[in-house]
């Protein structure tokens, strides 16, 4: 009898040491009916609660219980989403981008602001959508939506531009063969040492500390400085110590 609580004490003990700081609260959730094109490309929660989220058969809300599918457009594949300051819903997909509103049911509505635009203009997908302020930016790789005060107006992007990226409310974006841009209303500017990043994919861009960005490429991490426009990787040559 001994012998067996000593070894269950022991047992006990290296099962405590496994993490001692605790394991994380994480839920999974299952989502019926929707395997076989459950690709999420983006998340966003409304001022309810309610999480919505663009996948690639389109919209999808969970209430934390229930999922439902909210229809946008027959074989209508999304790519990105945000939500106002009104909690209005903007989506962006292959070949399409608008928002959702209440009719007079209170039921989901879609409206297209895309239909509206001349048919030959060849965007292909808006991969990112962000709101700011009063204003909703609508990205794809070749140009950027803006739509204010109920008005679309078109930023031109320079060929072999990447991903647009929101970081303390300015659209940042990477350009193959010229480096970093950023947005202004309706204008592209370069950015102060922005030149450093040609050559270099841009995959994500995060707020760091005293006006500096973290930005991350296929050659690595940079911490990016916005005033002096300097970029330096921030990790030590030991790989173990963050700058």
């Amino acid at each position: 009898m001994f012998q067996f609580f000593i070894t269950l004490f022991i047992s006990l003990n290296l099962f405590s040491q496994v993490n001692r700081n605790g394991y994380p609260l994480i839920e999974n959730y299952v989502i019926p009916g929707y395997y076989d094109g459950l690709q999420i490309w983006g998340a966003v929660q409304n001022q309810y609660g309610l999480v919505y989220f663009a996948y690639n058969e389109g919209l999808l809300e969970f209430d934390g219980q229930d999922w439902r599918q909210i229809f946008i457009k027959e074989e209508c594949i999304l790519r990105s989403l945000d939500i106002d300051h009104n909690g209005r819903l903007y989506i962006g997909g292959i070949g399409e981008f608008g928002y959702l509103e209440i009719n007079e049911f209170g039921k989901e509505k879609y409206v297209s602001l895309s239909e509206t635009l001349d048919p030959t203009l060849n965007y292909k997908e808006i991969w990112r959508t962000f709101c700011i302020d009063d204003d909703v930016y609508f990205c794809s790789f070749k140009m950027i939506f803006r739509y204010s005060n109920n008005e679309i107006s078109i930023i031109q992007l320079p060929q072999y531009s990447f991903y647009a990226f929101n970081v303390n409310d300015i659209i940042y974006f990477g350009n193959y063969q010229e480096g970093l841009f950023k947005i202004e209303k309706d204008s592209v500017w370069p950015c102060v040492g922005g030149d450093f990043y040609a050559n270099k994919d841009i995959f994500s861009m995060l707020p760091f500390k005293n006006n500096k960005l973290l930005i991350s490429t296929h050659d690595g991490f940079f911490i990016y400085d916005i005033n002096s426009g300097n970029s330096e990787r921030p990790i030590s040559e030991s790989y173990r110590e963050i700058k």
